[in-house]
């Protein structure tokens, strides 16, 4: 006998601009569920259901963005026991723009932190990431861009016999932007990693130095 899988995706999502008399707000939501179905005489159920909410402002020379995701998988079969896992992301980030020297540095910083939060079907036990990026980058007028990246992300692993971890990275890069090259650039970038796991035997550190060269092309008329 052959089995019949069917697939569902209904979605719905909503935006509104310019709340609370400000041109620059705007808030988002969006609800989809994803159903696959497989008949007997194999029958399986797969169901996720993604919640999502964000907003965007701008408050002078600063910028915001916030998001909240959440996902809720169900798994039934004939064969196995139903199992339901709920995961959730939370991000916000902050940048902002500065003009120094009558226009010739153009600063941007760049802030971002979030969570993550997975459960695991089988166990019910959580793995939670938390992360930190710091991204500095300094533009000038001869095409140069110097940048500062710091990342800190902390993965809490209660799942029994699995490993927790820690990741602390830092890299410095300088990029290029030629006139002879069109939308292209040349890049250097060194950095360190640092690794850290719950069993110590596993802990690593690693330097590297990349030289990077992006050549744009079209294969368009």
């Amino acid at each position: 006998m052959t089995a019949t899988t069917r697939t569902h995706i209904p979605e719905l999502g909503l935006s509104a601009r310019g709340l609370f008399d400000r041109r620059s707000l705007t808030l988002s939501t969006a609800l989809r569920q994803r159903r696959i179905e497989t008949d007997e005489p194999n029958y399986q159920q797969q169901v996720s259901d993604r919640i999502y909410f964000s907003f965007n402002d701008r408050i002078d020379q600063i910028s915001m963005r916030g998001e909240i995701e959440t996902l809720i998988s169900k798994q039934e079969s004939s064969t196995t026991t139903r199992t339901v896992n709920d995961d959730r992301l939370y991000r916000f980030a902050i940048d902002s723009r500065h003009l120094f020297n009558e226009g010739r540095l153009d600063f941007r910083p760049y802030l971002t932190v979030d969570k993550q939060v997975i459960e695991d079907p089988l166990t019910g036990k959580s793995v939670i990431t938390q992360g930190t990026l710091l991204d500095l980058r300094l533009m000038t007028r001869n095409n140069l861009t110097y940048a500062l990246n710091l990342e800190r992300r902390n993965t809490d692993n209660t799942v029994p016999g699995a490993d927790s971890s820690r990741l602390r990275r830092v890299a410095a890069s300088v990029t290029y932007r030629p006139v002879w090259l069109p939308n292209g650039n040349l890049r250097a970038e060194i950095g360190e990693a640092n690794y850290d796991f719950s069993d110590q035997t596993k802990d690593y550190r690693e330097r590297y130095l990349r030289l990077t060269l992006d050549v744009p092309f079209s294969l368009g008329k």
